[in-house]
C-alpha cells in the first residue's frame, strides 16, 4: 500500500506544522498522498481527539475536495479523551498503531469499504466491548486487537481475511470463535490468552492450527480437531486447563512440541486407528489426570512426550509405533502396565520409561514376541515380562469372520448367529454374559465397551 506524503507544494494550505500534518479540516488533521487522497494524522500540539468522532468520506483542502482513504498510523493513538469513532464509506485502512492505548474507546464503526486493519491498531483499548468487522476484510494485522480487555465479541469473520500473528491475543472476555467458514490464513498466537474463551468452532477442512493459537485458553472445555486436519502447531493449546476429552483424527500427520501441554483436565484421548501422527516433544506432558492411553495410529512418540501423567495407570502401543523418545513416560508415578502389539520392539532410550515402572509395573506382549522383548535393549529393563493374547482396546489377532459387531444409537448388534457374548466396559468391568439375541433389548450409555465373541475381541465406541 503505496501512501507517500506530497512534498510542500501540495501541503501549502492549512498546515499542522507543528505534528508534521499537511492540514487541518474540522476536528482533523490530515496527511495528504501520492494519489491526491489523504489520511488522518496524529494531531496537532496542544490539540486534543476526544469524545466521539466521525472521519467523513470528503474533506475540503483549499479549493479542492480529496477522499479520505484512510487513518494513518499512530493518528489516534494514546487519545484517552477519545470514546467513539465512526469511519466513513470508502475508507479503506487503518494503519499501524492507530487507536493504540485509547483507553477510554467504547465504540467503533467501520465501514464495508474497509479492507485492512494494520498492526495493533486497536491493541490495549481495554473499553472496547465488541466489534462488527466487515465482511470484505482481508487482513488483520499482528496484534492489532491484543490486550482489549473488554472485547466479548467479534462477529463473524470475513471469509478470506489473513490473521496475523496474536491478533485477539489476550482478549480476556472474548467467550466464542467461529472459524467454521474461514479460509484465510492464521498466524501464530490469535487467541493467545483469551481466558474466557470456552466455544470453538475449526473449519472442516482446516490443514493446520498454527503454534500457539489457542496457548493458555483456560476456560476452553471442548474442542472438535477437524478431519482434515494434518499439523497441530507447537504449544497449540499449551495451558488449556478446563479442556477434558481430545479426538486425534486420522488425518493428523504432526503434533508439535508441548502441543497439548498442562492440559491438565484432560480424562480422555484418543487416537484414530487409521493415522500416522509423530508426536513432538512434550506434547502431552503433565496431563495429570489421564488414567490411560492407546496409541494406535502413531509413528514415533518425542522426547518427554507423556512426562509428568501422573495418573496414567497403563499404556497400550500399536505395532505402528516404531521409536519412542527419552524420558516419553517420565515422573508417570503410577504407570504399572505397558501393552505392547509389536512382534519387534520400538526403540527406545535408557530412560523412556521409569525405573519404578521397570521395576514395580509389567510389559505385556504377545507370547511369540516375549523372547525378543526379553533380548531387546531397554526393553529388557522391565523385571516381568509376561505374554498376552488378551488386549484391553483392540481386537485380538484371531477374527471369525461370519460374526460381525456394529453399534448404533446406543444398541450393541452381533450379526451372523446368535452366540455367547461378554461386554466389559473400558475398565475391565464384566457389564454383560450371555446371548448376543437379548442385546437388542440393551440401550447403553455412551462410552467405549469392550464386547468379546468367539474368537474375537472389539472395541466398540457408542
Amino acid at each position: 500500500m503505496n501512501r507517500f506524503v506530497l512534498m510542500a507544494i501540495l501541503a501549502g494550505v492549512g498546515q499542522c506544522a507543528v505534528s508534521g500534518a499537511d492540514f487541518k479540516s474540522g476536528n482533523l488533521c490530515y496527511d495528504l498522498l501520492a494519489d491526491g487522497s489523504v489520511e488522518v494524522a496524529a494531531p496537532d500540539e496542544g490539540m486534543v481527539y476526544g469524545g466521539v468522532l466521525t472521519v467523513p468520506a470528503i474533506v475540503r483542502h483549499g479549493s479542492v475536495q480529496r477522499q479520505v482513504s484512510g487513518i494513518g498510523s499512530h493518528a489516534f493513538s494514546g487519545c484517552r479523551d477519545l470514546t467513539g469513532i465512526t469511519l466513513s464509506e470508502g475508507i479503506s485502512y487503518i494503519g499501524a498503531y492507530a487507536f493504540y492505548k485509547c483507553n477510554n474507546l467504547e465504540s467503533v464503526k467501520l465501514p464495508s469499504s474497509l479492507s485492512v486493519i494494520e498492526g495493533r491498531a486497536f491493541a490495549m483499548c481495554g473499553r472496547l466491548a465488541d466489534i462488527q468487522l466487515p465482511l470484505q476484510l482481508s487482513e488483520i494485522g499482528e496484534n492489532a486487537f491484543s490486550y482489549c480487555s473488554s472485547l466479548g465479541s467479534i462477529g463473524r469473520l470475513a471469509t478470506y481475511a489473513n490473521l496475523g500473528y496474536g491478533c485477539f491475543s489476550y482478549c480476556t472476555s472474548l467467550q466464542s470463535v467461529d472459524l467454521a467458514d474461514h479460509y484465510g490464513n492464521i498466524g501464530s498466537g490469535v487467541f493467545m490468552g483469551c481466558s474466557s474463551l470456552w466455544q470453538v468452532k475449526l473449519r472442516e477442512d482446516m490443514p493446520e492450527i498454527a503454534a500457539y493459537t489457542f496457548a493458555d485458553c483456560v476456560s476452553l472445555t471442548d474442542v472438535t480437531l477437524p478431519e482434515g486436519l494434518s499439523e497441530i502447531g507447537n504449544w497449540a493449546f499449551s495451558g488449556c486447563t478446563a479442556l477434558k476429552k481430545l479426538y486425534i483424527p486420522p488425518t493428523i500427520s504432526g503434533i508439535g512440541e508441548r502441543a497439548f501441554a498442562g492440559c491438565s483436565s484432560i480424562v480422555r484421548l484418543d487416537f484414530s486407528d487409521k493415522g500416522g501422527a509423530a508426536i513432538g516433544e512434550g506434547a502431552f506432558e503433565n496431563l495429570s489426570n489421564l488414567p490411560w492411553v492407546f496409541l494406535q495410529g502413531v509413528e514415533s512418540i518425542g522426547d518427554s512426550v507423556f512426562a509428568g501423567c501422573t495418573s496414567l495407570e497403563w499404556i497400550e502401543i500399536e505395532r505402528s509405533v516404531e521409536e519412542i523418545g527419552s524420558r516419553a513416560f517420565a515422573n508417570c508415578i503410577n504407570l504399572k502396565r505397558v501393552y505392547s502389539h509389536s512382534d519387534w520392539p520400538a526403540r527406545i532410550t535408557v530412560n523412556t520409561f521409569d525405573t519404578s515402572t521397570e521395576r514395580d509395573g509389567e510389559l505385556l506382549v504377545f507370547p511369540d514376541s516375549r523372547d525378543r522383548y526379553s533380548l531387546a535393549a531397554y526393553w529388557n529393563r522391565f523385571v516381568k515380562i509376561s505374554a498376552t493374547e488378551r488386549f484391553p482396546l483392540s481386537a485380538n489377532a484371531i477374527a471369525d469372520d461370519e460374526i460381525s459387531v456394529s453399534a448404533c444409537e446406543g444398541v450393541i448388534t452381533i450379526g451372523g448367529t446368535s452366540v455367547e457374548t461378554t461386554i466389559y466396559d473400558i475398565s475391565g468391568h464384566l457389564l454383560y454374559q450371555g446371548s448376543s439375541e437379548y442385546l437388542v433389548d440393551y440401550v447403553w450409555p455412551g462410552g467405549i465397551y469392550l464386547v468379546t465373541v468367539p474368537g474375537r475381541m472389539v472395541k466398540i465406541r457408542l
